[in-house]
This record gives C-alpha cells, sequence and structure tokens, in this order.
C-alpha cells in the first residue's frame, strides 16, 4: 500500500518482460514451468497495484473507475489468446510471446499517464505523498 504506483507498475512490468524473454528462451520443461508461475505471479501483481490505485479513487468515481479498469483488463484478456494464437499460426511459437514483451514495456508509459491524471482525483493519499505534504 505504501508503494507509489507508478513505481509499482514500472518494477512488475519490467519484470514481466523479463521473466517472459527468459520464458521463451528456455528448453527445459521444469524451468520454464517456473518462470511460468514467477511470470503468472507478476501479472496478478500488476493488476493488483492497478487495482489498489483505482479504489483510492472519491467514492463518486470509484465504480466508473473500477469498472473501466476491468473492462480493459477483460478486452485484452479476450483478444490477446486469440491474436496469440493467429500469430503462432503464421510466425511461429516464439511470436506472441516476443509481441508479449513488446507490448507489456509500451504500456509503461499510458500506466503512467493514467496514474498521473488519476493522482489529483484520490482520497486516500500514498505514504511517501503524505511526507513530501508535511
Amino acid at each position: 500500500d505504501s508503494v507509489h504506483p507508478f513505481i509499482g507498475i514500472v518494477v512488475t512490468s519490467s519484470l514481466g518482460a523479463l521473466t517472459t524473454w527468459l520464458l521463451i528462451n528456455t528448453y527445459n520443461l521444469w524451468i520454464f514451468s517456473l518462470f511460468l508461475l514467477f511470470d503468472m505471479a507478476i501479472s496478478i501483481s500488476a493488476g493488483l497495484i492497478f487495482q489498489n490505485l483505482l479504489s483510492r479513487i472519491s467514492r463518486i468515481y470509484r465504480g466508473r473507475a473500477l469498472g473501466i479498469g476491468d473492462f480493459f483488463m477483460f478486452l485484452g484478456n479476450f483478444i490477446g489468446p486469440i491474436l496469440g494464437g493467429i500469430t503462432w499460426d503464421l510466425f511461429g511459437q516464439k511470436f506472441p510471446f516476443i509481441i508479449s514483451i513488446f507490448v507489456e514495456l509500451s504500456l509503461i508509459p499510458f500506466y503512467a499517464l493514467v496514474i498521473y491524471l488519476l493522482l489529483a482525483n484520490l482520497v486516500e493519499k500514498f505514504e511517501d505523498e503524505k511526507e513530501i505534504e508535511s
């Protein structure tokens, strides 16, 4: 809760991209499984960090913000596997993961913009912001 969301998103997105890169360059099934578990945990952590940010918005806009966030998350969960399957068939088994790495890294500026725009509407502040204000 005390970590600034921008730092959390940058760290989890970077670690997720690195883990995905390690995942596609591994040929041992056990190590692949281990990297896949780490990648899934990092992905879940990034979602929780973003949900934490959205849950701090004023009550007037909280429902809308959480709904829009869930919409885009589920839209990605719907479109991602379809495009990944098409890419797998057309270009090979590594290309969907390579695209995933680029998408994950290219979303960092988008998240930064969203966080910047949402910080003004937060009811609860983060620990580092409270220290700056005092």
